[in-house]
C-alpha cells in the first residue's frame, strides 16, 4: 500500500497586467492511484469558497495539471488527465518525462523531473494564442492547446489554415 502524496496545487492565472501568477494555492493529501483529472476536479472544489478564485476561470476543460522544472519555471510537462499520478512518480519515468522536454531544449537537467510529495503542480490554462506567418506573408492567429506536442499541433494547425499535408511544414 503506498502512503499518501502531499502536493501544493497552485492556480496560476494571468492578472490584468497579462503577467501569470498564483491566485490561491492549497496542499492536498492524495493518494497515487488518483487520477491527473480526479485532482484537477477535487482542486476546484476545494478552491469553490475562496472569493474570486473561480470568477476569472473558465470551464475545467480548458486547464490542466503542468509540473514546473522548477518553481515558477516555464519549462516542464503536461500531466496527462487519464494517467494516474503514480505514472509520475517512478524514477523509471523520469528519462520518458526528460525526453518529452528535450523538445524544449531542456535535455541536460541537472534534476530529475518526476512527482514526489512536497512538489508544486500548477493548474493552469492550456489554451493559448498561436500566431503563423504563412508562406504568403499572412498572418493567422489560432488558438492551440499547450499540452500538445508540437507534432500534434501541426496537425491542428495545418487543418485550421487549410494545409493538406503538415509533414512539408513545420514551428
Amino acid at each position: 500500500m503506498m502512503a499518501n502524496l502531499i502536493l501544493r496545487l497552485s492556480i496560476i492565472e494571468k492578472g490584468q497586467d497579462e503577467v501569470e501568477k498564483s491566485i490561491v494555492t492549497k496542499t492536498l493529501a492524495l493518494k497515487p492511484k488518483n487520477t491527473v483529472a480526479e485532482v484537477a476536479t477535487l482542486l476546484r472544489t476545494k478552491t469553490q469558497d475562496v472569493p474570486g478564485s473561480f470568477l476569472k476561470m473558465g470551464p475545467n476543460s480548458e486547464y490542466g495539471l503542468f509540473l514546473p522544472k522548477e518553481p515558477g519555471s516555464k519549462g516542464g510537462v503536461w500531466l496527462d488527465p487519464e494517467h494516474a499520478l503514480e505514472d509520475y512518480m517512478q524514477e523509471e519515468n523520469a528519462q520518458k518525462i526528460e525526453n518529452q522536454m528535450s523538445d524544449e531544449g531542456n535535455a541536460n537537467m541537472d534534476r530529475k523531473l518526476y512527482l514526489k510529495s512536497g512538489d508544486t503542480i500548477e493548474y493552469r490554462k492550456k489554451m493559448r494564442i498561436l500566431k503563423v506567418r504563412t508562406f504568403d506573408n499572412t498572418m493567422r492567429t489560432l488558438m492551440v492547446e499547450d499540452s500538445k506536442t508540437v507534432e500534434a499541433l501541426m496537425d491542428v494547425i495545418c487543418k485550421r489554415i487549410g494545409i493538406p499535408n503538415n509533414h512539408e511544414y513545420s514551428l
